[in-house]
């Protein structure tokens, strides 16, 4: 399913207090009734292979090429610093 695609639903129910309602693409669904969740990890969840992750090589960290955690320095002076330097002088 993407964006602007035009599906069919049923309505589910309708919180009126909460201003949402529920909806369903499965037609056969029955109003009213719960349905029964799946347990976790028995079936994989469609959408995963959209591109939307990180490419290969697992996810990146703020590390440079020797391994070690790049080194914050001192925030410099800037219009939002002295602004607010003037402002706790007051």
């Amino acid at each position: 399913m993407r964006v602007s695609d035009i599906v069919k639903v049923k309505v589910l129910e309708v919180d009126v207090p909460r201003k949402r309602i529920a909806l369903t693409r499965r037609l056969d669904d029955v109003p009213g009734e719960k349905p029964a969740r799946e347990a976790r990890g028995e079936q994989p969840r469609g959408g995963q292979d959209r591109g939307g992750g990180r490419g290969p090589g697992g996810p990146r960290g703020g590390r440079g090429p020797g391994g070690k955690p790049a080194t914050a320095s001192p925030p410099a002076n800037n219009a939002l610093a002295d602004a607010f330097a003037r402002a706790r002088g007051r």
